[in-house]
């Protein structure tokens, strides 16, 4: 199973236009990773472990703009099992957990 994706890991593949990548190990996928893929019409995500924080937020506007329906959050807990294209970007990035980091000095 797959746990990470380099960045550009699709890069030399211009024409990809469905790409599988359920079942895996994703916990979080860097923006940039689909860079060069223009053709890119569906992205399976089903079945990852995704922390849906302020780093995914990227990944939750792809997935809603494309109506990509099966990215599914498992931490945190109050989103665990919530679909990302049912949260809006505040419940990602700014729930309780966001305000409570301390601020870096």
């Amino acid at each position: 199973r797959i746990h990470t994706l380099q960045l550009a890991s699709f890069m030399n593949l211009p024409e990809l236009s469905v790409i599988y990548l359920s079942d895996n190990r994703l916990t979080t996928i860097k923006r940039g990773t689909f860079m060069g893929v223009f053709k890119l019409r569906t992205l399976h995500l089903k079945n990852n472990q995704f922390i849906c924080d302020c780093e995914i937020l990227w990944l939750h506007s792809f997935v809603v703009e494309r109506d990509l329906p099966d990215a599914v959050c498992h931490k945190p807990f109050h989103l665990r099992k919530s679909l990302f294209v049912h949260l809006e970007a505040i419940d990602i990035c700014g729930g309780p957990e966001f305000y409570a980091r301390p601020i870096p000095t």
